[in-house]
This record gives C-alpha cells, sequence and structure tokens, in this order.
C-alpha cells in the first residue's frame, strides 16, 4: 500500500514537474525539473517512515521511478513525445539508486538529532548545492547557480533542529555538495 501511494505521488509530481517546465518563467522554470528538487519527495518518504527502513527505502525508490515515469508520460501524452526512450530507461536507472539513497537520507534525519540526522539533511542540502555549483560552473547560468545555492543554506536552516544542529548541518553542507557536484560531472558524462 506504502509503495502504491508513493508511486502514484511519485506520478502526479513527475508530471507536474513537466507542466511546470512549460509555465513558469526563467530560472522557476528550471527550479522544478530539477534532480534537487526530484529528490524531495524520496527524502520525504524516507522522513514519514523511519522504524521501518525496507519499508522506507521502497516506498522512496517507487516514488522517484513515479516522477520519472509520469515526466516522460505526460511528455508522451500531452506534449506529443517524450523523445527517446533511452532517456527514460537512464533516468530510471539513476532512480534506482537515488531512491534509496535519499530515503535513507530522509529516515537518518527523522531519527533525530546526532551525525545521522546531520548527514541525512547534509545529502538532501548537498544535491542542491551540486547542482548550483554545476550551474554555475559548467553551464554558466548565474541566476539558477545563485537560486539553487541559496536553496542549498536553507536546507540545514529548515531542518535543523536547533542552533548546533543548524550549524552542523551547514559545515556538512560542504563535503556534501562537493560529492554530489562530482556526481553530476559523472553522470553527465554518460547521459551525453
Amino acid at each position: 500500500m506504502i509503495a502504491f501511494v508513493s508511486t502514484m505521488a511519485g506520478l502526479a509530481l513527475g508530471a507536474a514537474t513537466n507542466v511546470g517546465q512549460g509555465i513558469l518563467p526563467g530560472a522557476t522554470n528550471q527550479f522544478v525539473n530539477s534532480a534537487a528538487v526530484w529528490s524531495l519527495a524520496p527524502f520525504a518518504a524516507g522522513a514519514l517512515l523511519p522504524h521501518r527502513r525496507r519499508a522506507a527505502v521502497a516506498a522512496a525508490t517507487a516514488a522517484v521511478c513515479g516522477e520519472v515515469v509520469g515526466y516522460y508520460a505526460y511528455a508522451e501524452l500531452a506534449r506529443g513525445g517524450m523523445g527517446a526512450l533511452h532517456y527514460t530507461l537512464l533516468w530510471l536507472v539513476v532512480a534506482l539508486v537515488a531512491g534509496p539513497v535519499f530515503g535513507t537520507a530522509g529516515a537518518w534525519w527523522r531519527e533525530g538529532p546526532g551525525r545521522r540526522a546531520t548527514a541525512g539533511g547534509a545529502v538532501l542540502g548537498g544535491v542542491f548545492g551540486g547542482e548550483g555549483m554545476h550551474y554555475l560552473l559548467v553551464l554558466g547560468h548565474a541566476t539558477e547557480g545563485v537560486l539553487f545555492l541559496v536553496a542549498t543554506l536553507l536546507v540545514p536552516l529548515l531542518l535543523g533542529r536547533d542552533t548546533r544542529e543548524r550549524v552542523r548541518g551547514l559545515l556538512a553542507l560542504l563535503p556534501a555538495t562537493a560529492l554530489l557536484y562530482a556526481f553530476g560531472l559523472a553522470q553527465d558524462l554518460v547521459m551525453t
């Protein structure tokens, strides 16, 4: 039941990001269709099911796979074509990795104060940071890059339970951002 609900939510979110790309102006157009924003669903699934780790990871993976299918199904049905099928398949492979990673990060964050909670929030913040660095350094899109970097800083501030946890979360963003930026570069090589 949990996997079904997560999949349906993912399908709706995937379709919504495709719609958002078509109607939102400027940098917000890129924001809705980003790996970082797509990571929110599996993170939330992990955070909602913290004491049932396998269920949390399964729900997180179902959510992000649903996002991919919803995005490409909407493109095919409403926009007259999704493009080459291999892109859908590649993103599903990425989803099979991202679901467990962000589901676990969400579960760790939900467990409460401590190193795991800090690490879980840093993984979520780091994906925003990695994407922001990609926009700035690789694509040369300053507005989008700054938007993502602001979101990066907001994650530990919003997820931290107290000042100490917020400070530790901000410090943990540095290695998490670097790691997720490197992952994004490697992903670009595979996708081209």
